[in-house]
């Protein structure tokens, strides 16, 4: 499965969850200066959901667990941190892994 039919796969369950308030696509750019290397990176997550209470969640919707590698599991950490600095939570959504 490809991360745009994962991605389509969230889409469609989110939308039917009455939970959910709003939702967007591709919302942001997270533009960071990678410590180890000294080289700016960024990272677009997939998904913004809005939910009744207030919160939010940044998502990527990858097409299997690991998919991205290195650059992808160190763009979640920066992603993850940034969403917790503002009460966000922050995910990484695979068929296999919800």
């Amino acid at each position: 499965m490809h991360g745009s039919v994962a991605m389509r796969l969230q889409l469609m369950l989110l939308d039917r969850d009455p939970d959910v308030t709003g939702l967007a696509g591709r919302p942001v750019r997270l533009v960071w200066r990678d410590q180890s290397e000294g080289r700016v990176r960024s990272w677009v997550p997939q998904l913004f959901v809005r939910y009744t209470d207030g919160t939010g969640l940044l998502a990527d919707c990858p097409a299997r667990p690991g998919a991205g590698g290195v650059r992808a599991r160190r763009a979640a950490e920066v992603v993850e941190a940034a969403c917790a600095a503002v009460g966000w939570a922050y995910g990484a959504w695979c068929r296999r892994s919800r």
